[in-house]
């Protein structure tokens, strides 16, 4: 009976060996997935910098076991692409999507997986995509390897059980509990793992390749972020480019204005001041955005009350609320206290009454109110004013989008909305529009954690 159970304890082991492997793999998956957002960035910010950023799609390429990568035009038409004999070829219309997909697919003899990842980048109401190829080969080695150590380690455990299982339960349970502990723990994102096992034979050598491919991935994890540290200083390095003449010619412009005595003059140049001011405010926001998307930012997470915070913001805007005949009604408790940076908590609620104030150009109602939910708190900004289409509801948080009757208002870069997205996920919440329809008005929603004595775990 002990030897049987010996068995079944191995045969469990395989198993679980096997389910380990496809937990690597998904990491694995992941990380290449992250490369594909970094390559996409680069390619946005390309785009709007007017210059396509081959050298960082190079490097980026020498990492891990990218077969090839493209960009394809909303129409399919492929247009940039590392292999150059995939210029000028369509790509199938069923590659196009709002989301990010990936599937496996025959390349030069060899199965590879193709992520397909949507950009920012839009031509006739539809998304450019951008394809990366990476080969599948050394996830087929990994896991291979891994159920032959597994079957090795099974066969091994069988023929043993019989002459001493009570001195192999000792000797082989305690290594491979290692290792599914070890596993596990990649499997949730912990890279710092490495196994020694002082024993001879299958186990270390699993052990070994186990510690092996911890060291690959942590060294993809490295390039991973050794890229997001370039884009994060690409961004800044273009906003300070762009700001240092835009502040001589915001600074001037009113000065020029105040002298010019013909009012035709006069009305030429105010169309360039707004159009400058337009572009300080859009590389001002670029640059916040980009602040609050690298790692190294930090939230000043406290007690705040709710109300008063709301008051507050609704203090500093009452001149533009009275100015454009808004009601408000603020219905906040005083006794709900959330755990978020006030500061950051401000700029979000003062962002969503300016938005809202955009959307009732005759006047209305804006009503702020919140409830307790399931360890949370659910925050609502409703307004009276122009509504949402379905598309808008879905859109409105995408970067340098504008409902249609904002798409020329130069008092918005159209990363407002984005930016307050921004702050709420970095609080650990969401947040999301509703709105029954067109001149029914709209509420933004978004939710923040509940402030309890005895929290153990923060968002960052």
């Amino acid at each position: 009976m002990f030897t049987i159970s010996v068995l079944t304890g191995a045969i469990a082991l395989s198993i679980l060996i096997i389910e380990q492997s496809k937990s690597l793999e998904e990491n694995i998956h992941q990380n290449y997935l992250s490369l594909a957002g970094v390559m996409s960035k680069s390619i946005e910010a390309g785009y709007l910098a007017g210059r396509w950023p081959f050298e960082t799609l190079s490097e980026a390429q020498k990492h891990g076991e990218i077969a090839f990568w493209l960009v394809a035009k909303s129409d399919g038409e492929i247009i940039l692409a590392s292999n150059s004999s995939m210029w000028g070829k369509k790509l199938p219309e069923e590659y196009f999507s709002n989301v990010t997909a990936s599937r496996n697919i025959q390349f030069e003899g060899e199965t590879i997986r193709l992520i397909v990842h949507p950009l920012k980048i839009t031509e006739g109401g539809k998304n450019w995509v951008f394809c990366m190829g990476y080969s599948l080969k050394p996830v087929i080695d990994a896991r291979n390897l891994l159920l032959e150590r597994a079957f090795t380690s099974l066969g091994v455990v069988a023929i043993m059980a019989t002459i001493a299982s009570f001195l192999l339960s000792r000797n082989i349970s305690e290594p491979i509990a290692k290792i599914s502990r070890a596993t596990v723990s990649v499997a949730e994102g912990n890279l710092d793992q490495h196994i020694s096992i002082k024993t001879n034979g299958e186990i270390m050598q699993l052990a070994d390749n186990f510690n092996k491919m911890v060291k690959d991935l942590r060294n993809q994890r490295n390039e991973l972020e050794k890229l997001l540290k370039q884009k994060d200083e690409f961004i800044h390095q273009l906003g300070h480019d762009l700001k240092t003449p835009l502040t001589p010619m915001s600074n001037l412009l009113p000065l020029i204005i105040e002298r010019e005595k013909d009012p035709k003059q006069k009305e030429l140049l105010d169309v360039v001041l707004r159009n400058v001011n337009y572009m300080k405010k859009l590389v001002m926001d670029t640059l916040k955005l980009a602040k609050l998307n690298a790692p190294s930012t930090t939230l000043d997470l406290k007690k705040v009350n709710l109300s008063s915070v709301v008051r507050n913001v609704l203090d500093n805007n009452k001149f533009l609320l009275k100015e454009n005949r808004i009601k408000v009604e603020n219905r906040v408790k005083d006794d709900i206290f959330v755990r978020a940076d006030e500061l950051r908590l401000e700029e979000v609620l003062s962002n969503l009454v300016s938005n809202a104030v955009k959307c009732m150009p005759d006047g209305g109602t804006l009503t702020i109110s919140a409830n307790r939910e399931d360890g949370n708190v659910v925050v609502h900004v409703k307004d009276t004013g122009v509504g949402l289409s379905e598309e808008e509801k879905e859109r409105i948080f995408d970067e340098f989008y504008k409902v249609d009757k904002s798409r020329h208002d130069l008092a918005s870069s159209g990363l407002g909305l984005t930016i307050c997205k921004r702050i709420i996920e970095r609080h650990g919440g969401r947040i999301w529009a509703e709105s029954d329809g067109k001149y029914r008005g709209a509420t933004i929603n978004f939710t923040l954690p509940l402030y309890t004595d005895d929290i153990s775990m923060q968002p960052s």
